[in-house]
């Protein structure tokens, strides 16, 4: 994720977010402060519109030398998945 733009204006302050996967923007979206961007491709597995990653912009400051996106809770599943079965077992981490 990256930030292309911010916005101080006279209403609440805004960035403009970038999604990339390996390399390439897959999703942008501008986003006030206070909320949450949230990406859900259209199809995960046989789910529509699952959210798999979600970011809650807390603040955001812009000044002469530095401008910063401070984000309070991350939240990112996997676009794959395992299909768990009733007697399907796993090993545990060691």
């Amino acid at each position: 994720m990256k930030i292309k733009d911010v916005n101080m204006g006279a209403g609440a302050a805004s960035v403009w977010l970038s999604l990339l996967k390996d390399g390439t923007e897959i999703f942008d979206d501008i986003i006030n402060e206070g909320e949450i961007f949230t990406y859900a491709p259209s199809k995960v597995g046989t789910v529509n519109d699952l959210p798999i990653i979600a970011v809650h912009i807390d603040r955001i400051f812009r000044g002469r030398e530095a401008t910063a996106a401070f984000t309070k809770g991350i939240f990112q599943i996997s676009e794959t998945y395992t299909s768990v079965k009733q007697g399907d077992r796993f090993e545990l981490w060691k």
